[in-house]
């Protein structure tokens, strides 16, 4: 396809709910990106108090896995959102247009699903985490730090599947 023949459509400005989806998706960007800068330097924090001071502060290590798992999550947001699940492109982009289609959708509704039914498991034991009030390896933060990036997130993959389902899986980006 000769690229001067190429016409760009234009995608209809964003409103309303779609709005609302994208601007998540800014915010969810930051976020991550936030968390893992402060994940680095508490990591870098670790190896410096530990190495040059020969003093350990347990707690950073609970604070990095704190961190790690939420930047996990929050990221994998974004990236329901955008569609840029992992795919065997080797395979994938040597498929008819129609069966990408088919496949991206797929991939849309099971995670869909599995986005829902892990928010309602993951609400569940949040709940109890907080019944038994359990604490981190060191005792130092309450569990819950860690276990409410569970219902939080996937509760939130949920709705960027939907938005994935409406907005993002309706075309094939190499057709």
């Amino acid at each position: 396809m000769d690229s001067k023949n190429t016409e760009v459509l234009a995608e209809p400005p964003a409103w309303g709910l779609r709005l609302l989806f994208e601007r998540m998706t800014s915010g969810t960007d930051f976020v991550a990106g936030a968390l893992m800068l402060l994940l680095l330097a508490t990591v870098f924090a670790m190896i410096i108090t530990r190495t040059v001071f020969q003093l350990g502060f347990p707690w950073l290590d609970d604070l990095a896995r704190y961190l790690q798992i939420w930047v996990v999550y929050i990221a994998a947001i974004t990236l329901t959102m955008k569609g840029d699940h992992i795919c065997m492109d080797a395979l994938y982009n040597h498929l008819p247009p129609s069966w990408r289609l088919m496949i991206r959708r797929m991939g849309g509704l099971l995670s869909l699903v599995f986005g829902a039914i892990v928010t309602v498991f993951a609400v569940q034991q949040s709940i109890e985490i907080v019944r038994i009030g359990e604490v981190s390896a060191t005792g130092t933060f309450p569990a819950i730090l860690g276990y409410s990036s569970l219902p939080l997130c996937f509760g939130l993959i949920t709705v960027s599947s939907l938005y994935y389902l409406r907005y993002t899986s309706t075309h094939d980006p190499l057709s």
